[in-house]
């Protein structure tokens, strides 16, 4: 992927092989809002009134670091046989 793209409140801000991070992306954070609460949740209720006001996304920035280890997969397959 040459050019990846990111959706929903995160945009992809930066792109390695074996990691990733995307942040909110500024425009649509100030969109976003809380959906309502189903009325018979009373837990998603609280979950709501907690949230009510604020922006979205409330989590400023997400990082996903990719681990290729062959050394264990190696080991799961000679473990396999015992």
């Amino acid at each position: 992927m040459e050019k990846p793209v990111g959706t929903n409140g995160y945009r992809l801000a930066q792109w390695k092989r074996l990691a990733h991070r995307a942040e909110p992306q500024p425009k649509l954070a100030s969109a976003i809002s809380m959906p309502e609460a189903a009325a018979d949740d009373p837990v998603a209720q609280a979950i709501a009134a907690r949230m009510r006001g604020k922006r979205l996304p409330q989590i400023d920035r997400v990082e996903v670091y990719i681990i290729e280890e062959r050394q264990p997969r190696w080991l799961a397959f000679l473990n396999a046989g015992a």
